[in-house]
């Protein structure tokens, strides 16, 4: 429908604060009048042509100039220049614009908006079957239905689609001629509409961590479906989706928990962040082995019904290629969602390096007090005190040294964990004298 809201103070000349034939000055967003206009008197009319002052002419001018475009806002450009036709007298002559005309011409563009809406909805209804099955196809591959009916139908698909195209202002403000036409202005709205709803019927906390449109490359891509012969033996692309993107699935179920994770407890948010980092964004293959070939070991491994090698090798190497590319992208927007939360999304390079090597640090610490501290008795653990105490003032001037407090909870929370460390390591070296 029409954004009559668009129109301004224009909206409301019907109101009893005008009379029809009031002279109007302004603009949207104030309307004055200035005088009333004589209809029945020709020589009046004639008499307040020749005196009008320039002045008035080119306030005329900018009145009806302004009351075009609000048209064209509300409206639609190819309404409002329909009717921008009757307004040529202001327009080019200076001619004041009344309450009337502005009645009457946003009566004719609401019901050609209408007429407009009415003959679109004919057209919608004939080509939705056809834009149902190619949104499906550009989201599994080909396929040209459901990959999963349970989580969202042909038909909820086509609902999505209707209320996404009649929102959209070119729906009223637009006559379409062909079916053609009419597709091809809705086919990137259906698409992205109808990606968003599948990924949130589907994989609902990913969805909510990922913004609008969805970016290009994701994972959706995976919870979609996979190419047309893996369909038979993997069930829609679930047991690929969970195979391949284990870190994030873990992480974005963590956060979707604990929305608050960054503050409550920001050494795991750190902790997700850089496993996304180390097994998402920047992963470590085995030697002698491309992601291809640690694709396939999935499949002898029994995470898979069938060994993705059976699979002709375009298709392999498309399936492969998307989901390296969406666990990247998913990877990307979580990491950095992360980062801000944390309050290190605007570090520097090397003072997010000097985080991460710190918690590496004292991750492998952790573990070693808890698990062989006899391994941190004489040389060994003086050599562990001196490195984190090197930490430690590492830690306190980089918190002297970042722009804002918001990262505080994180360097707050390294430096407790350092300083106790530091104790342990101390108390099993009197231990061991």
């Amino acid at each position: 429908m029409a954004d009559l809201s668009k129109l301004g103070a224009y909206r409301d000349v019907n109101s009893s604060n005008f009379n029809f034939n009031d002279r109007l000055s302004g603009d949207s967003s104030g309307l004055q009048t200035s005088g009333r206009q004589s209809y029945t008197n020709i020589f009046r009319r004639a008499f307040q042509f020749l005196t009008r002052s320039e002045a008035e002419i080119q306030s005329n001018k900018q009145t009806a100039a302004d009351f075009r475009d609000r048209l064209k806002d509300a409206f639609g450009s190819e309404i409002a220049d329909v009717f921008s036709r009757d307004l040529q007298g202001q327009l080019e002559k200076g001619r004041p614009l009344t309450a009337y005309r502005v009645k009457v011409t946003i009566d004719k563009a609401r019901m050609l908006a209408e007429k407009n809406q009415g003959l679109n909805e004919k057209r919608l209804d004939s080509v939705m079957p056809q834009l149902v099955k190619d949104v499906w196809k550009g989201l599994t591959y080909g396929l040209e239905t459901s990959p999963d009916p349970s989580a969202l139908s042909d038909k909820q698909m086509e609902n999505v689609l209707r209320d996404a195209i009649r929102s959209d202002p070119q729906f009223s403000n637009k006559l379409f001629t062909s079916d053609q036409d009419f597709v091809k202005a809705f086919k990137t709205l259906a698409q992205q509409k109808g990606e968003r709803a599948l990924v949130r019927a589907m994989q609902p906390n990913l969805e909510s961590l990922l913004p609008d449109p969805l970016p290009k490359n994701s994972t959706l891509r995976i919870v979609m479906g996979m190419p047309p012969s893996m369909k038979s033996e993997i069930s829609e692309g679930k047991a690929a989706y969970n195979m391949v993107s284990g870190s994030i699935n873990t992480v974005v179920m963590s956060l979707t928990m604990e929305p608050d994770l960054a503050q409550t407890d920001p050494l795991m948010a750190l902790n997700h962040l850089l496993t996304i980092e180390r097994e998402v964004l920047h992963p470590n293959p085995q030697p002698g082995k491309g992601f291809k070939d640690q694709f396939e070991d999935f499949g002898e491994s029994g995470s898979l019904p069938r060994r993705l090698a059976d699979i002709p090798g375009d298709e392999l190497l498309e399936a492969t290629r998307d989901i390296q590319e969406a666990m990247v992208c998913d990877g990307t927007i979580i990491r950095n969602k992360l980062a801000q939360k944390l309050g290190i999304g605007d570090y520097s390079k090397e003072q997010f390096s000097t985080v991460r090597d710190v918690n590496y640090t004292l991750t492998q610490l952790a573990t070693t007090v808890s698990e062989s501290p006899e391994d941190l008795q004489g040389e060994n653990g003086g050599r562990a005190l001196k490195q984190l105490e090197g930490h430690l003032e590492k830690l306190r001037s980089l918190k002297d040294t970042v722009p804002t407090s918001h990262s505080f909870p994180l360097l707050n929370a390294l430096i407790s964990q350092t300083e106790t460390l530091m104790e342990s390591v101390r108390e099993i070296q009197s231990q061991g004298k």
